[in-house]
């Protein structure tokens, strides 16, 4: 991830819940667990913008179907590891712009 954001230029800010400590979007317990994935995304979401995040990149197509539903409606508009690529070659540009 560090590689990949190092040649997009995009900043990879410095987050409690990254890395080792990174949480589960919620899709994973939504069938076993579902009254906690919601605790999970608000964690993440609140997590990304205390640390001054401007989007949420995610690898997974699941983290990004999932936060794409909530992580918007807090300002945080969540983008998928390819569409970061795109937009660094400039086929795309950052939601809302």
């Amino acid at each position: 991830m560090d590689e990949i954001f190092e040649l997009t230029g995009a900043e990879r800010v410095a987050r409690r819940h990254d890395r080792e400590n990174a949480l589960c979007c919620g899709a994973a317990i939504l069938g076993v667990y579902r009254e906690r994935a919601p605790k999970y995304q608000e964690m993440n979401i609140e997590d990304a913008l205390r640390s001054g995040a401007e989007a949420m990149v995610t690898l997974c197509p699941m983290c990004y179907r999932i936060l794409s539903k909530v992580a918007p409606k807090c300002g945080l508009p969540v983008i998928s590891i390819t569409d970061l690529c795109r937009m660094a070659l400039g086929e795309k540009t950052f939601p809302g712009k």
